[in-house]
């Protein structure tokens, strides 16, 4: 299976996931098998060294999971700027609607008006600072009955 990579190399998706399918048939098959899969060459193959495989897709595992997280908080900000621009004549609201895949007229739903306060109480620090400090990082001013 083994192809040369470079250490730089990004290894496609596809070939970890082949692998993983080769070290878990050889599991099931027996410790012959794990032995025989489980060898570490040197120089290290890096699209067959079960140790190499393992970790690179541990590490890919965690990126996605960062990536989701991040596209889940977006969006939930995305509806939380349509909650805010719903009018029908409301170019931001229309524009959003359209790259959420929202009808025009449809009204958001629970589950995307729960999303959407979700991601308006949890501002990460740098934004909630630009949200309540002015340009010279002085508190601007409460409004009534913001205290």
């Amino acid at each position: 299976m083994s192809r040369t990579y470079g250490i730089n190399d990004y290894i496609p998706n596809e070939v970890m996931a082949a692998r993983l399918d080769e070290l878990s048939h050889a599991v099931t098959e027996g410790p012959e098998a794990v032995r025989r899969e489980c060898t570490m060459r040197i120089p290290a193959e890096l699209d067959r060294d079960a140790d190499v495989v393992l970790h690179e897709c541990a590490k890919r595992l965690r990126e996605l999971d960062t990536l989701r997280r991040d596209a889940e908080r977006y969006h939930g900000l995305l509806l939380w700027v349509l909650y805010h621009h719903q009018g029908a004549r409301s170019h931001t609201g229309q524009n959003i609607r359209q790259a959420l895949g929202i009808g025009q007229y449809d009204r958001l739903t629970r589950k995307q008006i729960d999303a959407a306060v979700a991601a308006e109480i949890q501002p990460e620090p740098a934004v909630k600072q630009s949200l309540t400090t002015d340009n010279d990082g002085n508190p601007l001013p409460l409004r009534k009955g913001d205290d």
